[in-house]
């Protein structure tokens, strides 16, 4: 999570925006993004998505950099979905998987 919040801080650069002024345009506290800085608090996808919106960054660019691969809507409520399983339901979606290839 260290690498996204990196990413956060320099797409703020980029623009201009204090976490101030990020928090704000996306409706959050700015306890919120100091806690994901100096607290180790996780960041949750709502969270992000809005900040994503904010700075006018896609998920995709936030997780993999620019001009890397680029989720779909159906793969991204696939992961949105996924992480919210348990650690042995994720290990049987796995197990699927295999056995669909």
């Amino acid at each position: 999570m260290e690498a996204v919040l990196e990413k956060l801080k320099s797409y703020m650069k980029e623009k201009n925006m204090s976490i101030y002024k990020v928090t704000e345009l996306s409706e959050l506290s700015e306890n919120t993004i100091y806690n994901w800085y100096n607290k180790g608090a996780e960041p949750s996808v709502r969270a992000l998505q809005s900040i994503c919106k904010v700075l006018d960054v896609s998920m995709s660019e936030l997780f993999c950099g620019e001009g890397e691969y680029v989720f779909t809507n159906k793969e991204f409520e696939l992961l949105k979905r996924f992480s919210r399983l348990s650690d042995r339901q994720q290990d049987l979606i796995f197990e699927l998987v295999d056995e669909l290839k």
